[in-house]
């Protein structure tokens, strides 16, 4: 009986494969494994404070009146919700607007602000009840912190520092730039600035002990370091003799002179905001189970202003607000007596204490924020 030549073929076939199968077993090909080349060495903290010249920014007066002009709408845009009940309350900026960084001075306070979604460029914006909101600075890119000392709003973007006059914005003075860095937080106090500042390209999720605190004279330029091998640096302040910050996984609170000398922790545990005034520190204690509002004096003497689950915080001199949820509470920086401000309908974006007003970032249904002006009821017409 003859086999059909096509069952032939296909025996011959599987007899092949199965021999070039074992064959290839008994002989496995040599694994051809590509060189991995080794991760950059980290910087020193000299290396990462290194500076060169940052040209100033020219006053784009055509900018600023476009951008004013759009506030404008977003103050019409501005409605309370049916169902806020605070007396004397007034909307200030809503509609498809996104704030944050609110930061008060005196009598005014200043906001970053995006509109539409977030992550665009950034309008640095000046707010009192005065004189209303005016954008100072617009179409920034990656704006991490602010700060005010006397006139100047003071701004960071990616490795560079800007100023700009307070009041009427127009020209930005390049202040200083970090080449090999990027900021992560900034305080400024009369010639002092102190920045955070971690490699450039460094994972915003990296635990990695690369961060530094530097102090940058704002009359001469000259860079000093007070700390290095930071993680997650952050949460900056001074007040010209003391920098003050929050760093490390977990967070941590620590202070040292500007003229430099050993780091002291202050706290352990600790998150932003931090408030640095008169040599006292104000900031939220994440206490597993009991988490609070902590003041540590200059003296190392710390009470507890609040408890509880606290997201917001500003001061004014001896007071202090924050917000729980949706609820806005006043509290002397003793910790003696405590009183709520506000009950709103939507929960707390942001606040900041002026002169003669609060000022509360909230959200609104529709999306974005809205900016809206309380009383300063508690105490009536103090100005610290």
């Amino acid at each position: 009986m003859r086999f059909p030549t096509f069952l032939v073929a296909g025996l011959v076939c599987i007899v092949l494969g199965a021999t070039g199968s074992e064959w290839a077993r008994r002989h496995p090909r040599e694994k051809v494994v590509a060189p991995v080349a080794p991760p950059p060495a980290a910087l020193s903290p000299q290396e990462l404070a290194t500076t060169e010249p940052l040209p100033d920014l020219p006053a784009d007066d055509e900018a600023l009146r476009v951008s004013n002009a759009e506030l404008a709408g977003f103050a019409k845009d501005a409605l309370l919700p049916a169902d806020f009940e605070v007396p004397d309350a007034k909307a200030i900026l809503g509609g498809p607007l996104f704030a944050r960084n609110a930061l008060p001075h005196g009598d005014a306070m200043f906001l970053v602000t995006e509109e539409g979604k977030q992550g665009a460029k950034q309008t640095l914006l000046r707010i009192s009840v005065e004189r209303g909101p005016k954008a100072i600075a617009v179409h920034r890119p990656g704006v991490v912190g602010i700060a005010v000392s006397g006139t100047r709003l003071y701004w960071a973007e990616g490795g560079a520092v800007y100023s700009v006059d307070a009041v009427t914005g127009g020209a930005a003075k390049g202040v200083v730039k970090f080449p090999k860095a990027r900021l992560t937080a900034l305080g400024v106090s009369g010639d002092v600035l102190v920045a955070a500042l971690v490699p450039k390209d460094l994972d915003l999720f990296s635990s990695a002990a690369e961060g530094a605190i530097v102090t940058v004279s704002l009359s001469n330029g000259r860079v000093k370091v007070l700390a290095g091998q930071q993680v997650r640096p952050t949460e900056t302040r001074t007040d010209g003799k003391t920098a003050a910050w929050i760093a490390g996984y977990p967070a941590d609170l620590w202070q040292v002179s500007v003229e430099g000398g050993e780091a002291k922790l202050v706290s352990t545990r600790a998150d932003g905001p931090l408030w640095l005034e008169a040599g006292a520190l104000t900031f939220r204690h994440p206490v597993v189970g009991a988490p609070e509002v902590l003041r540590v004096e200059a003296d190392g003497a710390s009470h507890v202003l609040a408890k509880g689950e606290i997201d917001h915080v500003t001061q004014g001199g001896d007071d202090v607000w924050f917000s729980l949820g949706t609820t806005v509470s006043h509290v002397d920086t003793k910790g003696l007596k405590q009183t709520v401000v506000a009950q709103l309908p939507q929960p707390v974006v942001d606040l900041a204490i002026t002169d003669d007003a609060l000022f509360v970032v909230m959200r609104q249904e529709a999306g974005g924020h809205l900016l809206v002006q309380l009383p300063r009821s508690t105490p009536v017409g103090r100005r610290p």
